[in-house]
């Protein structure tokens, strides 16, 4: 019993011929061989290192990446460090700020009180005024032209 029809073998061209058991056979395929010991060996020790040459190639770009990541780490750190330095030295001057600023006000309290002294400055002002103005009393009149 043939595997083809006889319209089918007739389709197909030469290429199919009925064999001698009834079974068609093509002579345009390779026949397919079962492959030796060897070369399954060969095959199997052929896919093992590409099996172990993309595994070692992916476990060295992990590494690449890891060292990567490293060093970005190592900088991020050094740039935070640095900044931590930067704040504690502005901290440092704002402290100093305020404690100059809280000297300087405890200096004040010890002087009587700016109202009163602006006051008293005023009067020994219009004294002194006044006092210019009974000295310039004495002086010859000289007319203003109006």
């Amino acid at each position: 019993m043939g595997f083809f029809t006889a319209r089918e073998r007739a389709e197909l061209g030469e290429s199919v011929e009925i064999g001698k058991d009834g079974e068609s056979v093509r002579h345009d395929f390779a026949p397919r061989r079962r492959p030796r010991e060897e070369d399954a060996a060969g095959h199997l020790g052929s896919l093992m290192q590409r099996v172990a040459k993309a595994a070692l190639q992916e476990t060295d770009d992990l590494i690449a990446e890891l060292r990567r990541r490293r060093e970005r780490l190592l900088s991020e750190s050094a740039r935070v460090q640095r900044e931590i330095i930067d704040y504690a030295k502005l901290s440092q001057s704002a402290v100093q700020s305020t404690k100059t600023i809280i000297e300087r006000l405890s200096n004040l309290k010890k002087f009587p009180d700016a109202q009163a002294i602006s006051e008293v400055h005023f009067q020994r002002e219009a004294r002194r005024k006044r006092g210019q103005g009974i000295h310039a009393a004495n002086r010859p009149h000289v007319r203003r032209s109006s």
